[in-house]
């Protein structure tokens, strides 16, 4: 979840609304696939199945990229409008 906060505060607005570098989408990528790869053939840690892992990027895709978003829009809003 880290590599994707980098995507959701790297933006005042909503996170999609500048698309980021092509060296940070192939960084952010090749890390997910690393982990995934590693997590799979269980390198270093206990074999996790793919419908775990993928159920595991799904919720951190939605909870970091939509509810983290809005919550950092509406604090954006609430402290812009406390100044």
């Amino acid at each position: 979840t880290g590599l994707l906060n980098i995507l959701n505060f790297r933006e005042e607005r909503f996170f999609l609304s500048s698309r980021p570098s092509n060296t940070l989408l192939l960084v952010i990528c090749l890390d997910i696939l690393v982990a995934t790869v590693i997590a799979y053939f269980g390198i270093f840690v206990a074999r996790i199945s793919i419908i775990h892992i993928l159920m595991t990027l799904a919720y951190t895709f939605i909870v970091t990229l939509l509810f983290t978003d809005i919550i950092k829009l509406l604090l954006y809003k609430w402290t812009s409008a406390r100044i």
